[in-house]
């Protein structure tokens, strides 16, 4: 610009030298002459404003991709290392922050790259071609593909591990349930193991009921007329007031009294409960 400030200034001099030794006619010529020269000057002046501004934004338009690509960059290689924690990605909540994250990345990619669209048209366009311009473009064109590349990877590792999560969740939801009838089947059979019966009645009701036969042997496995009990709970079998108990089936002496009350028996106490179910699991007895 100071070149064609100066330039203008030795037309102007030269001109009003020139003028001030010719005729009328002439001089009239000359100022014509020197005024299209300021119109030129004027519009040069212009269009190389102009292009200065063009280039001016376009290198501002390359320096604010690059740094976006750079906060991309460095998000990304945060998500990664993210994704690598265990504890981390494990967590339901915490790996939907990430698919968020990620989508976030894809959409400022996506801005990028119609801004990169942006100024290669802008760039095909102009009429003035700054070296090194073109490369400078080229080069934000392949950062975008390679971060493109980068968060198909991030989106391919979460995905992964959403399937793996979800293929544990469905085997800790088997094994629970598994865990949950086998303790269910070891309780019941525990109660089995534990469960006793007792039933205490005059010889005529323990034979009508298909207890015990003529000869007083017990012949019944069912439970219709027992009472029903858990042996680890129970240490007492209670009595109706009688003044005669034959025990009919099989327990150990030692492991068992006979409770009396003013001449009346009123109870069984058990002594040994191991000892005294350890030969069955039913009580029965003949009351006089």
């Amino acid at each position: 610009m100071k070149r064609l400030s100066i330039t203008s200034l030795a037309i102007i001099a030269t001109v009003l030298c020139i003028t001030a030794c010719g005729t009328k006619k002439e001089n009239a010529q000359l100022l014509h002459q020197v005024d299209s020269l300021k119109t030129v000057i004027n519009n040069t002046q212009l269009m190389i404003e102009s292009q200065n501004t063009e280039l001016e934004e376009n290198i501002n338009c390359i320096n604010d991709i690059q740094n976006a690509l750079d906060a991309i960059s460095q998000k990304e290689n945060e998500l990664r290392n993210l994704s690598s924690e265990q504890t981390g990605i494990t967590d339901a909540q915490r790996r939907a922050q990430l698919k968020n994250d990620i989508e976030e990345l894809g959409r400022q990619l996506e801005e990028n790259k119609k801004r990169i669209d942006n100024l290669n048209y802008a760039l095909s366009k102009s009429k003035k071609e700054v070296k090194g311009l073109n490369e400078m473009v080229a080069k934000l064109q392949q950062q975008v593909e390679q971060r493109d590349k980068d968060i198909a990877d991030l989106r391919a590792v979460i995905d992964k591990k959403d399937s793996q999560i979800t293929q544990l969740q469905q085997d800790v939801t088997t094994k629970t349930q598994q865990i949950k009838d086998l303790e269910n089947t070891v309780s019941e059979q525990i109660a089995s193991m534990n469960t006793a019966w007792y039933c205490i009645a005059s010889k005529a009701d323990l034979r009508n009921n298909g207890i015990i036969d003529k000869k007083s042997k017990i012949i019944t496995k069912g439970d219709k007329y027992f009472t029903k009990i858990d042996k680890t709970q129970i240490t007492e079998i209670p009595v109706d007031t009688v003044r005669k108990l034959i025990v009919l089936s099989a327990h150990p002496l030692s492991s068992y009294e006979i409770v009396y009350e003013k001449n009346k028996i009123t109870k069984v106490k058990i002594k040994d409960a191991n000892s005294f179910w350890s030969l069955g699991n039913r009580f029965v007895a003949i009351s006089k």
